[in-house]
Parts: structure tokens; sequence; C-alpha cells
């Protein structure tokens, strides 16, 4: 699993358009058994904490869910849409790994509380494992 870009998810400026522009879990996903959705959810979540960290992104769940380049895509298209207390928990995972406050997810999940934020500021801003850039090679 990889992550080729980052992109908005949701459109906050006309909450009367359908939220999502980007399907989030489509049909197929749900015709996983709950194994192979456990199993998915592990490794998505893994390689997203691996991008933050390597990448030094730090930014809260509002703006995953609603800014610009807040949501990562992956290689087949699945884009990772979380709620904005999962999201928290990943950074909390991501930036203070020994997890020792059970509330720590709350510093990320609404406004990102602890220092300074970054985003990535275009699609492909980050670096991926292989050090190459954003989706260079990407199919």
């Amino acid at each position: 699993m990889k992550i080729v870009k980052w992109t908005q998810g949701l459109d906050l400026t006309d909450l009367s358009k359908p939220k999502l522009l980007y399907p989030a879990y489509d049909a197929e996903y749900w015709k996983k058994t709950p194994e192979e959705r456990q199993r998915f959810w592990e490794e998505s979540d893994r390689v997203v904490v691996e991008c933050i960290r390597r990448n030094g992104f730090r930014f809260g769940g509002f703006y995953h869910q609603g800014g610009e380049f807040g949501m990562p895509m992956f290689e087949d298209g699945t884009v990772f849409f979380v709620s904005l207390r999962h999201w928290g928990h990943l950074m909390y995972e991501a930036w203070e790994p020994e997890g020792k406050d059970p509330y720590g997810y709350a510093l990320y999940a609404w406004d990102y509380e602890v220092g300074e934020c970054k985003y990535p500021e275009s699609e492909t801003d980050f670096v991926q494992p292989d050090g190459h850039n954003g989706n260079e090679g990407a199919a």
C-alpha cells in the first residue's frame, strides 16, 4: 500500500452538495471479509502514520476532512477518509509514540494545539518511503 497523493475529500463551502468529492470506501471495500477490512485498516493506518512522520505533517481533523490536501489517496484510488477522532489518534501516534495520555488524540482531533502546523502544499508534496517525491512513477 502506497500513498500517491493528498487530496480534498469534503466540500465544506456548500453543504447542500454531496459532501464527498471522492468515494472513501466503495462497494468493493464492503465486499471484503471482516478480517480483510481489519488488515486494510491496520496497514492503511501504518502507512499514513509513517508518511506523517517522514514528512513532518502536523494538522488536525478539520483540515484532514476539509483542507485542500488533507486526505491521503492510495494507489488503488481509495481516499483515506476518517473521523476527526481517528485522525487525532493517528497524529498522536505519529508524534507521541509512547502514547501515555489516553486522551492525547484530542490535541489533534479538532484543532491542532501543540506546536506549529505543517500541511502538504500540493497533491504531491511529500516524500515516499523510497525517497521519491509524491507520485513519481505512479501509474
